[in-house]
């Protein structure tokens, strides 16, 4: 018994010895002051070919116009395309389901790649991704537009349709709202 309390003191006073060791020792600390955050920006600044202006369509022949968008943002992005028609999607005037749209990169980065082929009416319904992880420059595009086979109206002026180019963070995902819900003077549906 002797021993065994002999053994229960050692060992409480060696804890007592370690806890008191481990309330001394040595420190530094160092503040950073000044810090500075900043957040990026995505900005589509210019472009040229845009508008775009087609004359004379006639059905079954294809017309290319060659448009180019300036990315100048802070961050890389992803550009999406959609169109709007401005006076509705009617009338004697309106030819998207009658249009049939094919954008093909046409520069360093996209060269030949197809990156929308279908009629500007599923154009204004879905975005399209035409440029993926970009850095500041120029993307270029060639835009072919061929009236159906089967239109009919002829003498159309159709001067209310709109293309939307957004940039996006990279890997975000296209915007949630249909192109044809945006506004082409101030899109901020998404």
């Amino acid at each position: 018994m002797k021993k065994i309390a002999l053994s229960l003191a050692t060992i409480a006073a060696a804890v007592t010895l370690a806890a008191s060791a481990t309330g001394a020792y040595f420190s530094s600390s160092w503040v950073s002051a000044g810090n500075q955050f900043t957040t990026g920006s995505l900005t589509l600044d210019s472009s040229y070919g845009l508008p775009i202006i087609v004359t004379n369509l006639m059905p079954g022949v294809p017309q290319t116009v060659n448009v180019g968008i300036h990315y100048t943002g802070g961050s890389n992005a992803d550009i999406w395309l959609g169109s709007l028609d401005t006076a509705g999607y009617s009338g004697s005037t309106y030819i998207g389901n009658e249009l049939n749209v094919q954008v093909v990169g046409a520069d360093s980065y996209n060269n030949g790649v197809t990156y929308y082929s279908g009629t500007l009416n599923n154009l204004q319904n879905n975005w399209n991704w035409i440029a993926s992880n970009v850095g500041n420059g120029w993307y270029e595009y060639n835009v072919t537009f061929t009236l159906a086979d089967s239109a009919t109206n002829q003498n159309v002026n159709n001067t209310t349709t709109d293309f939307l180019f957004y940039a996006v963070q990279t890997g975000a995902g296209a915007p949630t709202t249909a192109p044809y819900l945006e506004s082409s003077t101030n899109p901020t549906n998404f």
